[in-house]
């Protein structure tokens, strides 16, 4: 636990003293526990902060349905309920989310110039998430102190029905930051040359989005 407590503060603070211990033992375990936990309790506190706004938003949009979809609407829409599903879906898709991700990083690894082994793939993402952490109490707080969801991409730039939504809410400052500290990660821990690791990074975000939004211009 000590050893966890030191990595979370170095990923923050000195990201190099940080992966030169997970290189030594990634630990990932620790990290996909503490991470996903912590995100999940955020986007909880979010919800519970924002939920007037929300219902109230969620109230509106049950105008277009027929009276009996509304009514079942309706039953998923108590506090309560809201809470447990933010809770449980954040928790298992963060999991799904960084094992998804980590086996991404693992193949493109050896392009980058890298060693792969899979379990130092796990730890670089799981530990790169303390940026998504950071991220998640943020906007769990300001959603707390405002009342209304409060977001930190550029999705709120544009209407939430605008297709362009899928894709630009995928441009948010924690979630770089999280894509920074994979890059060094590959660097640093597998091997990778920087500059091929921040391109190999990058790329496959970039595809994402291009994916994301691609669907979003479909739909």
């Amino acid at each position: 636990m000590l050893f966890s407590m030191a990595v979370v503060y170095n990923i923050l603070i000195a990201p190099a003293k940080a992966f030169q211990s997970i290189k030594q033992k990634p630990m990932w375990w620790q990290g996909l526990l503490l991470t996903a936990i912590l995100i999940s309790v955020a986007n909880v506190l979010a919800v519970w902060g924002s939920y007037d706004y929300i219902y109230q938003l969620s109230l509106q949009h049950m105008g277009q349905l027929s009276p009996e979809q509304a009514e079942a609407a309706q039953k998923f829409m108590s506090l309560p309920v809201m809470v447990t599903t933010t809770g449980i879906t954040t928790l298992i898709t963060g999991i799904v989310a960084v094992f998804v991700q980590a086996g991404v990083f693992h193949l493109l690894t050896p392009l980058a110039g890298g060693e792969t082994r899979f379990t130092r793939a796990l730890g670089i993402v799981v530990w790169s998430k303390m940026a998504i952490v950071v991220g998640a109490w943020f906007t769990g707080l300001m959603s707390l102190i405002t009342r209304v969801p409060f977001r930190a991409d550029l999705g709120v730039f544009v209407g939430e029905t605008s297709k362009l939504q899928a894709g630009l809410s995928q441009f948010e400052l924690f979630s770089v930051w999280s894509l920074i500290l994979v890059a060094e990660g590959m660097h640093r821990v597998s091997g990778c040359r920087r500059n091929m690791a921040y391109v190999v990074v990058f790329s496959a975000w970039v595809l994402w989005i291009i994916i994301r939004g691609g669907a979003g211009l479909l739909m």
